[in-house]
């Protein structure tokens, strides 16, 4: 008790919210959204969200090119969930109505939940509450103290793993919290323990990304045979081996090496019409097909194990490469109406709501699945040209709920002009089939999507139709919004079993079922040594330290927690 006691007093000093419990979200948004300004305050052209000048050209291949047309951004805004007290009865607004603002999202609990389901957290084992906690308290010291932390440990890192107080001091706490472990049988405990927790499966990557410095003789060309490619591959196909099935590798592609992120440069520099001879054009289509065989590789492997594979997002340098692979892998691996590979989309990119158009349209032409990945971002602070990101941090969660929103109600996509004319369609071409995930610690997100899935709105407006949905948050982080996602999903299931609360659907469709019950829960994670691992977890402290409000609902969620064991509330 006396541990708990300076435990708690330590906690509430850092977070400093016992006494604000509940703090205003408008503030901190407007802070935030200062910030975000403040980090792209440059001039820059106006670019219209609403309209871009882009279309697809095809190929056979599955390869996929820009050209210039006019398309419309499609379907937008957010649904509206208006429940009586105490009652299931709903109104029902149509699928199409766009003009619903934040301040009608529904809550992940709502009125009719069973009593003590607020606790989300009470599944989770005492050791994990307070190794949260204590992580959450070090991530909330001042930023002066915690950068301090931070650049320590990246300069003595092999300190951290010589020392054996160190070593056993941050193995207890960060590489717990955000890591599987190292082991076979460590990796196994840790998955079958979120699956305990109602998680669907996780998301995993290996630690150990191949170095340059690793090889020194290492090729500026890359070929088949080329270490560094080669050692990515093997990591790969090991990370496989440990996952079960229904869960995801997840592919970095940088991390093949430097001749690898050579390739990718040149090859996005060549295709954005920059100057490049025959012979430099025969280059790049060799390492064109290296790289691919070497990623298809992996692919089958993941496929016959019964894993999916998500492509990860770079730096928008080499993105246009990544692009090209992911869409040509899908080409060839999501067939059948089942997605296999996905490719991430960084929504704080103005282009990316057209991109994933675009990639519909060209996945339908060519009759194969989506797979798409969405992401708010994680290379903004790096970004050179400051005109292709949102303006705000509010833009970017427009763009990522409007696009969330259009693929979830199968939103259409109209085709070139020229290409109607000759085919002498009605302008919108084939229906589209996509699988989606959410990546996404925001609330307010989750609870939109959840909502048309128990409105039983999915796929309504005609233009496509969603194969898959799953939700995933960073292990270590968010975990009360992870849980309360898998009470919701359970509990709304139910409803829809015994037909309360349940509008009917606006389109109606044979043989959807329960669409709750497919939808998929995750948690993203890598797995390796302490030593391996020490940079992701400190990637992660930094994202604690820079969501506060994030960081204040976790603490809360904990603090209502331990106070329910200690007290017996529930």
């Amino acid at each position: 008790m006396a541990v708990l006691s300076r435990l708690v007093g330590s906690s509430t000093r850092n977070l400093g919210f016992l006494h604000r419990v509940y703090p205003c979200y408008s503030s901190f948004h407007n802070h935030h959204n200062s910030q975000y300004q403040s980090r792209i305050s440059h001039p820059r052209r106006t670019v219209s969200t609403s309209s871009i000048n882009t279309t697809t050209t095809t190929t056979s291949s599955g390869s996929i090119s820009s050209a210039s047309t006019k398309i419309g951004s499609g379907a937008g805004g957010q649904a509206v969930w208006q429940q009586q007290q105490r009652k299931c009865a709903t109104n029902h607004p149509s699928a199409h109505d766009h003009t619903a603002t934040a301040a009608t999202v529904p809550p992940l609990a709502s009125q009719d939940a069973r009593p003590g389901d607020e606790y989300v957290l009470r599944h989770l084992p005492l050791k994990a509450l307070l190794r949260s906690l204590a992580v959450l308290s070090i991530s909330s010291l001042p930023p002066s103290a915690m950068n301090a932390i931070i650049r320590a440990a990246r300069r003595h890192s092999g300190l951290i793993q010589s020392s054996r107080f160190l070593h056993y001091v941050v193995e207890r706490t960060f590489y717990d919290n955000f890591c599987l472990g190292k082991t076979r049988g460590e990796i196994e405990r840790s998955m079958s323990e979120l699956r305990r927790m109602g998680v669907s499966g996780t998301i995993v990557s290996f630690a150990r990304e191949a170095s340059a410095d690793a090889w020194p003789e290492h090729s500026v060309v890359l070929a088949e045979n080329d270490p560094q490619l080669q050692d990515w591959i093997e990591l790969n196909l090991e990370t496989i081996d440990r996952l079960q099935k229904g869960d995801f590798l997840a592919l970095k592609c940088t991390g093949a090496g430097a001749a690898s992120i050579k390739f990718m440069e040149n090859w996005v520099s060549s295709s954005s019409g920059g100057k490049a001879d025959a012979k430099l054009k025969k280059s790049l289509e060799t390492q064109s097909k290296a790289y691919r065989e070497a990623s298809r590789k992996v692919c089958a492997a993941a496929r016959d194990r019964g894993v999916g594979v998500l492509i990860d997002a770079e730096e928008d340098r080499v993105q246009a490469a990544i692009d090209e692979l992911a869409v040509s892998l899908m080409s060839e691996f999501n067939r059948g109406g089942t997605g296999v590979v996905y490719n991430t989309y960084q929504m704080y990119l103005k282009k990316n709501q057209q991109k994933i158009r675009n990639h519909l349209r060209h996945a339908a032409d060519n009759d194969f699945v989506l797979g798409v990945k969405m992401v708010r971002g994680a290379y903004m602070h790096t970004e050179p040209d400051r005109s292709i990101i949102h303006n705000s941090k509010a833009d970017t969660d427009t763009a990522y709920d409007a696009t969330a929103r259009f693929l979830m109600l199968g939103g259409r996509v109209p085709v070139a002009a020229k290409d109607n004319a000759l085919k002498g369609g009605d302008g919108n071409g084939k229906p589209w089939k996509a699988c989606l995930v959410l990546a996404s610690h925001n609330p307010d997100t989750v609870s939109r999507a959840l909502d048309i899935c128990s409105r039983n709105q999915l796929s309504t407006e005609g233009g496509g139709e969603l194969q898959s949905l799953g939700f995933a948050q960073l292990m270590g982080m968010a975990d009360e919004l992870s849980l309360k996602l898998v009470a919701e999903v359970r509990r709304r299931a139910d409803l829809l079993k015994t037909g309360a609360a349940v509008p009917p659907p606006a389109v109606a469709r044979k043989g959807d079922g329960n669409v709750l019950a497919r939808v998929g829960l995750y948690k993203a994670t890598i797995w390796g040594s302490l030593g391996e691992c020490l940079l992701y977890m400190l990637r992660r402290a930094e994202e604690n330290r820079d969501a506060t409000a994030r960081s204040r609902d976790s603490a809360r969620a904990i603090w209502k927690e331990l106070g329910r064991r200690m007290f017996r509330l529930a």
